[in-house]
């Protein structure tokens, strides 16, 4: 699963066996290419079914995404063939995964780049466990530091989203101002400034959860309206003959 196509499909088949109605999805960081891919694509097959995203996909919440020029431009497949020849390397892999494993240097980097204020021991406890101990996560990580997400341009993709997006930025990231191409190039997003730094539904779940609680809201409330809407337009095609009908007998006793 190295490549957006991949999460994406299961994501559309999740969808069809268990939710079946308009959501608001969530993508943390680097997987925000799911989250195109998941918003844009109409009809796409998947297991024998139709996923329409702009149906499927309500609104949006990228959270401490990629700066916009990372996403809008490819990275050249020698470049990425290179990468990834170097991270799979048993030597070299073998070496780096030896040391960035260590439960300090995970938390020296999570306090450089991940949080606004020091890592807790909570988070350190998950990466060591679920994370960074297991082999069989060394393959994504690999695919994740060769720069595989960004084989493609998503700057088509982006500017086609007609959705609600909220681009949610901490206040401790430095890179918020490179984001600004989501709000000047998308057709409906804007930026979100919360407390935190750039894993914010960790750092700041509260404020990240009460975001998506109201894009839920507007969800169930344009749901509700296109309800009401059929429901006029049902009561419309039947009231109408009738109507019509009475008219009708009222112009023959006028006669």
């Amino acid at each position: 699963l190295f490549f957006p196509k991949s999460w994406a499909d299961g994501i559309r088949t999740l969808w069809k066996a268990e939710i079946q109605r308009p959501c608001v999805l969530v993508v943390q960081g680097a997987v925000t290419p799911v989250g195109i891919a998941l918003a844009v694509n109409d009809d796409v097959t998947v297991d024998g079914a139709t996923f329409d995203g702009s149906y499927a996909i309500d609104s949006l919440v990228f959270a401490s995404p990629p700066i916009y020029d990372d996403l809008s431009s490819a990275i050249p497949e020698a470049e990425l063939s290179f990468n990834y020849n170097v991270w799979s390397n048993p030597i070299v892999s073998s070496v780096v995964f030896g040391v960035f494993e260590q439960r300090s240097i995970i938390r020296f980097f999570s306090n450089l780049f991940l949080f606004e204020e020091k890592c807790d021991e909570e988070w350190l406890d998950y990466a060591m466990e679920e994370a960074t101990c297991n082999t069989l996560t060394r393959e994504p990580v690999k695919a994740f530091n060769a720069g595989l997400l960004n084989h493609v341009s998503y700057e088509t993709e982006l500017q086609t989203i007609k959705q609600t997006v909220i681009c949610l930025c901490g206040t401790g990231d430095r890179r918020t101002e490179k984001r600004k191409g989501y709000e000047t190039e998308m057709k409906s997003c804007r930026i979100q400034t919360i407390q935190g730094g750039n894993v914010l539904p960790w750092e700041n779940p509260t404020e990240t959860l009460e975001i998506i609680q109201s894009l839920c809201r507007d969800t169930a409330t344009a749901a509700d309206g296109s309800n009401r809407k059929r429901i006029s337009f049902s009561l419309k095609e039947k009231i109408e003959p009738v109507l019509k009908q009475w008219l009708e007998g009222q112009d023959n006793q006028f006669e």
